[in-house]
């Protein structure tokens, strides 16, 4: 059955979003041939993502390969709720209070689950939600 007769659509890349999903290139692709170039192009992508503070998941056969070479991540856990908020609204004035607390906040525990799923949940109660945690899943 083709997904036009299910009824079924997937929303444009302009569409609103809350995150995005990046297949990371590897030698198991079409991008073989090439693939130091496309990885290169790749880490630029995500790092222009995660600047943007979105949500950003990658799907890769190598998890570590690609922490490494993105490098540091935020700890959230170093960051206020409310500091974080006031330094948003003050960034399209002056973005350096922002870029001061992320710095202070960068850690290279990206491996670390704890690190990782603490960034979900103060991701979300950043935006208000906080009905439910990580650690409850």
């Amino acid at each position: 059955m083709s997904l036009s007769k299910r009824n079924c659509s997937y929303a444009a890349e302009w569409d609103p979003q809350d995150g995005i999903l990046i297949a990371w290139p590897h030698a198991g692709t079409d991008w073989a041939y090439m693939l130091n170039e496309v990885t290169a192009c790749y880490i630029e992508l995500a790092r222009a993502i995660l600047q943007d503070d979105e949500r950003l998941v990658i799907v890769a056969p190598d998890g570590d390969e690609v922490r490494d070479a993105l490098g540091p991540d935020v700890d959230w856990s170093r960051i206020d709720r409310e500091d974080y908020m006031a330094a948003m609204e003050r960034s399209p004035v002056r973005d350096t209070e922002l870029r001061l607390l992320l710095r202070d906040a960068l850690t290279d525990r990206v491996s670390d689950r704890a690190v990782f799923m603490h960034g979900v949940d103060a991701s979300y109660a950043y935006e208000g939600y906080t009905r439910y945690k990580t650690e409850e899943l």
